[in-house]
């Protein structure tokens, strides 16, 4: 029951588009308990409730990246379909407007967290799995890490 309830709760809020169709585990846990006020939910009934999606059908997916961020996300949000934006982002020619030093375009986390309306911390496991997918290629700098269009796509990332 409370597996339901919570995947009613969130599909209103992963609709609105300022969120993106996706949320860090730990916003679901905070926006859910205030939404419930004073019966509130454990942590690991929250996790367990989560965790129970994919047999009750719902529309609704948890997951957890490589670096242990967890999420929840709409199904409709492929990885496929994030990769094409990167994509599409990272090789649109550079603008009069751009500020940006050089000719080729660069992203960071928090320029990819604007372009797809999501939190820094998810758009930079995002770009992570691009570059796993070898669409991006990353240049950890002194004050940032930022990711470059991959011209040598047949090398496997390591």
């Amino acid at each position: 029951e409370l597996s339901r309830q919570l995947a009613d709760f969130l599909i209103r809020l992963l609709d609105v588009p300022s969120s993106g169709g996706i949320m860090q585990l730990t916003h679901v846990y905070c926006a859910f308990n205030r939404a419930r006020g004073t019966e509130l939910v454990t942590p690991d009934d929250l996790l367990k409730a989560c965790q129970l999606w994919r047999r009750l059908g719902v529309p609704l997916q948890f997951r957890r990246f490589e670096s242990g961020v967890q999420v929840v996300q709409s199904l409709d949000r492929s990885d496929d379909e994030v990769c094409a934006t990167l994509t599409e982002m990272i090789n649109r020619p550079l603008g009069e407007d751009d500020d940006e030093r050089g000719t080729m375009r660069r992203m960071d986390a928090y320029s990819a967290s604007v372009a797809l309306g999501i939190p820094p911390t998810i758009a930079s496991e995002y770009l992570l799995m691009a570059e796993r997918h070898g669409i991006l290629c990353r240049d950890d700098g002194p004050e940032a890490t930022y990711f470059y269009p991959n011209f040598f796509p047949e090398c496997e990332a390591t």
